[in-house]
């Protein structure tokens, strides 16, 4: 009935519809009782803190700063890749952490941190803080739901929530459904992006280039490219990081 139940919450989950009406969309959609799908987290969820900003704005690294000092907490993003970086990252700084993805499970002696994919969230062992990362994929028609559940759902005392700007609306909805103090930390873009004002050809890109492609086949196309250059790039879908 969980699943069900949050994968029938299309309301929230389009950024796009701000207004009051939308607000009541969503509750039509989102029935009453979805959130007491998860007694833990109604009785431990005490504040919610949303870094809002665009990539390279710091807001993973603030709700992480915050995860690394709190005695026990949770990291949920929505790639194994992330759940990896973030393990080490905090492990670095010296916190014990588990790693929990669909596909492996790395398990440390006395961690009370674990790194995780969002589909893996946990809604009943209690933590003091639970992460939920890139959480404008909300609005993914096929993962969106497992968003709604981390939020909803995480038995911690504050949930730290990072997102982009269109994701906001729907996060200050959330918020009043589930009748929960959240606060808003609105973030900048660290370093700027600037439009060439002409053509460069590929092999003469400069590090720091973003080049956006409008198919998943000219992504690789290039991606492939460069890499035959010998150059090291990172690939964005959509949300996804």
């Amino acid at each position: 009935m969980e699943h069900d139940t949050i994968q029938h919450a299309a309301g929230i989950t389009k950024l796009r519809k701000t207004t009051r009406t939308a607000y009541t969309e969503f509750q039509e959609s989102l029935p009453a009782y979805a959130k007491d799908l998860w007694p833990e987290a109604r009785r431990t969820q005490e504040q919610w803190e949303a870094w809002i900003g665009p990539t390279n704005s710091g807001k993973t690294h603030s709700a992480l700063r915050d995860l690394s000092r709190a005695t026990s907490g949770r990291y949920l993003g929505p790639l194994r890749i992330l759940a990896h970086e973030v393990q080490e990252k905090l492990e670095t700084q010296g916190t014990i952490t588990n790693l929990l993805t669909g596909e492996e499970t790395v398990t440390r002696q006395h961690a009370l941190h674990t790194s995780a994919t969002v589909e893996m969230a946990e809604t009943e062992a209690m933590h003091d803080v639970a992460v939920v990362d890139e959480a404008q994929m909300i609005d993914d028609n096929f993962r969106g739901s497992a968003w709604t559940r981390a939020i909803l759902g995480s038995a911690a005392k504050r949930i730290l929530i990072c997102a982009a700007p269109n994701a906001e609306a729907a996060i200050e909805q959330l918020a009043e459904y589930a009748n929960i103090p959240l606060t808003i930390h609105h973030v900048e873009r660290k370093t700027p992006l600037k439009m060439r004002d002409k053509p460069i050809p590929l092999h003469k890109a400069p590090s720091g280039t973003l080049l956006i492609a409008f198919s998943r086949h000219k992504v690789l196309e290039i991606a492939e490219d460069l890499r035959a250059r010998g150059r090291r790039l990172a690939m964005i879908y959509r949300n996804a990081p």
